[in-house]
């Protein structure tokens, strides 16, 4: 079996309320919800030591837009992880903000890639249109019925596929997700294949 691994990146300001767009993160995360924000982060507080991880709450949100713009740029050049794990840190651990530049070059440095060339795609607004339109094809795919009319998203959404040509499949897991999940419907797709 071969895996293939993307990252499809969705702003959260898009559709996020005025008032939690520049909201301490936990509150953006769970939109407001306080109960769901205690327990969310006493849940990734437990975790994240376990992975080496300590989440900071303290910092505002602020747009992602350039940062998921070079998530798309890393993925051209095969460093989507280290990227990732480089802005990661950045965010949640230190309290870094999405929107600093100097915050998003310092990861590209770190994840192995050019920073005059993303400098040069930040200025001259490369990745704004394709963002634009993978996150409006893979929201409306990992939209779910929250029932009484509202559409939900969870992050993260994992989307699975077949490649057997006579045998196509597609399965999603939303939101944290245990691992015997993921185990299931690889075994499912192995058998298709």
């Amino acid at each position: 079996m071969v895996f293939k691994v993307f990252r499809r990146p969705l702003p959260l300001e898009t559709g996020s309320p005025p008032h939690l767009q520049r909201a301490k993160k936990g509150q953006r995360l769970w939109m407001g919800d306080e109960t769901a924000r205690q327990q969310g982060e006493a849940m990734l507080n437990r975790v994240g030591p376990m992975y080496g991880v300590k989440y900071s709450w303290d910092s505002r949100c602020s747009s992602a837009f350039d940062s998921l713009r070079l998530v798309l740029w890393a993925q051209t050049h095969g460093k989507n992880e280290e990227f990732m794990g480089a802005i990661g840190w950045r965010h949640f651990g230190d309290d870094k903000q999405l929107s600093d530049r100097q915050v998003l070059l310092a990861a590209v440095e770190e994840a192995g890639l050019d920073r005059q060339q993303a400098e040069q795609l930040l200025d001259r607004g490369g990745y704004q249109k394709e963002l634009a339109e993978v996150s409006a094809h893979w929201l409306s795919k990992t939209m779910v019925d929250a029932g009484g009319g509202m559409m939900v998203s969870g992050i993260p959404v994992l989307i699975f596929q077949s490649t057997n040509p006579k045998q196509r499949s597609e399965e999603k897991l939303h939101g944290s997700i245990p691992q015997h999940d993921i185990e299931a419907v690889l075994r499912r797709l192995e058998a298709l294949e």
